[in-house]
């Protein structure tokens, strides 16, 4: 079944630094159940402007996922033609599904890698003083049943294999880590992929960070890039620029006057992600963007867009913004 896209229009901007033309946003209503919570989305571009989508869903309108209780799931869709159309992994004959490649992290050795937070890992109450003792943040559920994000998982398939290795890599001590936005590898293979929490459960506020590793993911640094003590940074994503630079778009909810509450944050580094400027608030609100560059390489100049999907409640929307002609196909 081939979705029906409503569509509307407001000025908005992103401040990169490069040339400008006239902004435009459109709003794509692609999935609607009025039964399932839908959450943290992903996008991916592919070749011959290709779009996936996937989000997952629970019954319980949480988003603890399996640690909530309830059903759980996910949704797949992909777009052919970006964005005109979508179709739905198990209802349409004409969904593709996305190519492995698209979903990793890869090397210029052909190595592919994957690597985040557990995110509310289900465990059994009897493991709450051992963790709470090593700082981590712990949330209790009514049946005794906890949950927990205290480690990093790393999955890797070397060049020519068949097979993916599983890891747990080593990082200095964190109370809670969460992670959404798929990163980049730059010119030289550093890895970089954003995460967000809390080094101690006191800390005042969550910070925004990313892990980094310049030798194919067998070591890992863990680095601030937007954190202040007052604004929570959380969901952030990174774009690899024409120039060198990494440019950093994150989401703050919560935390400093109100007047600044929504809005994205951003920051760069021009030194392969070791080093990052002081985040400055952008005129963007919203939750984290993720960024498409065409195939001329400019980004966010004309003709550019960055596409956002959105999955809130019972909807689910992805939204385009971007200087230039938005296609109205």
């Amino acid at each position: 079944m081939t979705r029906t896209l409503i569509r509307w229009f407001c000025v908005t901007a992103v401040t990169t630094g490069l040339a400008t033309a006239e902004p435009f946003k459109e709003d794509w209503v692609l999935y609607k159940h009025a039964e399932r919570y839908s959450a943290f989305p992903s996008l991916t571009k592919g070749p011959a402007d290709r779009l996936w989508v996937g989000f997952g869903w629970n019954t319980t309108r949480s988003h603890y996922g399996k640690a909530a209780g309830g059903e759980t799931g996910g949704i797949a869709l992909h777009s052919p033609d970006g964005g005109a159309t979508w179709h739905q992994s198990g209802q349409d004959e004409q969904y593709q599904g996305r190519p492995t490649q698209l979903g990793h992290f890869v090397l210029s050795d052909g190595t592919m890698l994957s690597v985040g937070p557990r995110m509310h890992e289900v465990l059994p109450g009897e493991k709450k003083d051992e963790l709470s003792k090593r700082g981590i943040a712990v949330k209790e559920w009514p049946d005794g049943h906890i949950s927990a994000s205290y480690r990093v998982l790393m999955r890797r398939k070397p060049p020519g294999s068949d097979s993916w290795e599983s890891s747990y890599p080593e990082f200095p001590p964190f109370a809670s880590m969460g992670g959404f936005g798929r990163g980049c590898v730059l010119a030289d293979d550093t890895i970089l992929k954003p995460v967000y929490g809390r080094f101690t459960v006191d800390d005042p506020a969550v910070r925004s960070w990313v892990l980094r590793s310049v030798d194919g993911g067998a070591s890992w640094e863990l680095i601030d890039i937007a954190y202040d003590g007052v604004h929570n940074f959380n969901e952030a994503e990174l774009l690899n620029l024409p120039d060198g630079r990494v440019l950093a778009m994150i989401r703050s909810e919560s935390g400093g006057p109100l007047h600044e509450t929504g809005f994205l944050w951003q920051t760069e580094s021009d030194d392969s992600g070791k080093t990052w400027s002081p985040a400055k608030r952008t005129d963007v609100w919203g939750i984290r963007r993720t960024f498409s560059r065409p195939p001329t390489e400019t980004c966010l100049a004309p003709t550019a867009t960055a596409v956002r999907p959105m999955a809130f409640g019972h909807l689910f929307r992805a939204m385009r913004v971007g200087h230039g002609t938005p296609n109205t196909r």
